[in-house]
């Protein structure tokens, strides 16, 4: 498995949209639009939520180095981003805030 993980780091590509083919499960395919609708029902955003921090926990796992924050903070980007956003779905959205929590050489 390790392999697998070593073989995928050079190719990891940390992009906004996916490429057409890519394979998203679960509430990744959920739009933004539903993420705020089911901003009031506690288990539906604890799943949202869990999906999101397991997207951007696996980049970081991956190999790419991510500024650190915590649930709050990346609750509340994903909220901004998906106001302006509402046909962004949460893959999207989940690729576009690992883009804002990459770290830049040096840093």
């Amino acid at each position: 498995m390790a392999i697998i993980g070593v073989l995928l780091l050079p190719s990891l590509n940390v992009s906004a949209q996916r490429k057409p083919g890519d394979t998203v499960y679960g509430p990744g395919t959920r739009s933004c639009g539903k993420w705020l609708a089911e901003k009031n029902d506690p288990g539906a955003h604890f799943i949202n939520t869990a999906w999101v921090l397991g997207f951007i926990s696996g980049i970081g796992y991956l190999g790419r180095e991510l500024k650190q924050t915590d649930s709050h903070a990346i609750d509340a980007w994903i909220d901004n981003y998906c106001r302006s956003n509402p046909l962004s779905d949460i893959a999207d959205v989940s690729g576009a805030l690992a883009r804002e929590l990459r770290k830049q050489p040096g840093h």
